[in-house]
């Protein structure tokens, strides 16, 4: 079921799932034209549910330690800057020691109604080159999704402990950074071997 309703000087769309409810729409024609601070406005309590059912890998646990979201409107173009920041734990890539990474980054996205093209005379300041364009449904946009899809984009492809890292042998599984081994001169990156020797060990 779904109904609007005035919340903190701004119409969000509630979602009513057995007796609870959620915002998780904000209306783009009642957004002002000096534009909307989603965080001032909204507040915190609702980002504490925006990582649920992401995948962090290569990360095994994460967090949002903050963010900023701020829309603006011309025409029928939503205009989002933001920025959050993000910390995270799993192991690394090449030696499978324990990593912990902040992830800090800021975004410009513009958001136009499906088979529509951004309004060519947009006096909106971007900074050139970090622009990125995305669609809406031509009434709502959900702030939860926008920022959903900018930390999976900022997750890192690989996890390393350092740039230089050695990763480990790929006879005796032993951590290169740590010292070198007495096993023969083997090429490097077999990281695969590496960890079967150490399940074999285990067992």
């Amino acid at each position: 079921m779904l109904r609007l309703t005035e919340a903190c000087c701004f119409p969000i769309v509630f979602n009513s799932t057995l007796g609870d409810w959620t915002a998780v729409h904000i209306r783009i024609a009642e957004i002002s034209g000096d534009g909307l601070d989603v965080i001032a406005s909204r507040g915190k309590a609702w980002l504490s549910d925006v990582l649920e059912g992401l995948d962090p890998y290569p990360l095994e646990t994460w967090r949002l330690v903050s963010t900023e979201l701020f829309l603006q409107v011309e025409g029928k173009d939503v205009f989002v800057e933001g920025a959050y920041k993000a910390e995270g734990e799993g192991r690394c890539d090449k030696c499978t020691e324990p990593v912990s990474i902040v992830i800090a980054e800021r975004f410009h996205t513009l958001m136009v109604p499906p088979d529509e093209l951004p309004a060519g005379n947009s006096h909106v300041e971007l900074h050139e080159g970090d622009l990125e364009v995305n669609y809406h449904n031509g009434v709502s946009v959900d702030p939860e999704e926008i920022i959903r899809e900018q930390l999976s984009l900022g997750l890192p492809s690989k996890l390393l402990c350092d740039e230089g890292c050695k990763g480990l042998c790929a006879l005796c599984g032993g951590n290169r950074n740590r010292g070198e081994c007495n096993c023969p001169d083997q090429k490097p990156g077999n990281v695969f071997s590496a960890l079967e020797s150490l399940e074999e060990k285990k067992e």
